[in-house]
């Protein structure tokens, strides 16, 4: 789904953004949507690489190297509803075949 956005930006940020999109003879529409572009492909090469870090520390049983906010993740559950009743209808929908306990 695309769309427009609109954003405020302080005149330095601005011209920065003006000069750099005419040192690149681009237009700053196409230089901000690359600039998203890069930031959430970072973001994604990030949150993969937690996995990987946190995944390698629990199978050589070590330390996991972050901190967990536990209140904030029960507060967020607590606002939450579960998608399934029982554990075997998510474990079902998760293996898209019938689990028994």
């Amino acid at each position: 789904m695309g769309g427009i956005f609109s954003i405020r930006l302080d005149d330095q940020l601005a011209e920065k953004l003006e000069a750099v999109a005419k040192s690149k003879n681009i237009s700053r529409s196409a230089l901000v949507r690359k600039g998203i572009e890069l930031f959430l492909k970072q973001e994604d090469i990030f949150s993969q690489e937690i996995v990987k870090e946190v995944n390698v520390a629990l199978r050589n049983n070590k330390h996991v190297p972050f901190q967990v906010d536990w209140k904030q993740i029960e507060k967020e559950l607590s606002q939450s509803a579960p998608q399934w009743d029982t554990l075997s209808e998510a474990m079902s929908a998760g293996r898209k075949r019938e689990w028994k306990e």
